[in-house]
């Protein structure tokens, strides 16, 4: 399939697992794929599917394409792999 990719996870099972745990059902599908939309639900809503595709639509038109996808992808990744890991972070919980 050619680039650029979108996922949209449909449902419990397709995002968490759900309740079943057996060869069928993959427990978490981003551990896979990268999922940009999750749609949760068994099954999801009609209304919840055309607002998932709407921020989907809304997503892909600020990505940049073309020639400059590729750097800010990069770009993305440095910001990710310099912020600060989850332990170090100071908050209300601690």
């Amino acid at each position: 399939m050619a680039e650029p990719k979108w996922v949209l996870a449909m449902g419990v099972c397709a995002s968490s697992g759900g309740m079943f745990n057996n060869y069928a059902v993959v427990q978490g599908v981003d551990h896979v794929v990268p999922v940009d939309i999750y749609l949760p639900g068994c099954p999801p809503r009609p209304e919840m599917l055309l607002n998932a595709i709407l921020k989907l639509h809304e997503q892909i038109q600020q990505m940049p394409l073309g020639v400059h996808r590729d750097e800010a992808i990069r770009a993305v990744e440095a910001a990710a792999l310099s912020a600060p890991a989850t332990l170090e972070l100071k908050g209300l919980l601690r």
